[in-house]
């Protein structure tokens, strides 16, 4: 079993930046929604550091890490299991989305 670190981070990146576009356009947009982002940019530097180790963590994700990444988004965004059931479900997604897109950038880079 790898654990669940690097993906934890990275779904907290993710719904961070959910979070803070939905708080930054929410009375339209203005320069001084740049607050609701200051959290996932530092959120941002853990979960893309170790963004490559995310695939071996799904490749043997249980359900017990699962419950964990639900519990974690829980207790981090003060927010309800369906929720965070929900949350966890879209925010692994993206991340494979992304490193998918960095993978594809990396190699059009360096070929």
């Amino acid at each position: 079993m790898v654990g669940i670190k690097e993906t934890k981070e990275v779904a907290t990146f993710i719904t961070s930046l959910a979070e803070g576009i939905y708080e930054a356009q929410k009375g339209g947009w203005s320069w001084s929604d740049y607050i609701h982002f200051i959290k996932p940019l530092g959120d941002a530097l853990p979960a893309l550091d170790g963004i490559t180790e995310v695939p071996a963590e799904l490749e043997d994700l249980t359900d017990e890490e699962v419950a964990e990444l639900v519990e974690h988004l829980k207790a981090e965004f003060d927010i309800d299991q369906e929720l965070a059931e929900a949350l966890v479900e879209d925010a692994l997604e993206v991340g494979v989305i992304i490193f998918r897109m960095v993978g594809r950038i990396k190699a059009s880079k360096e070929a």
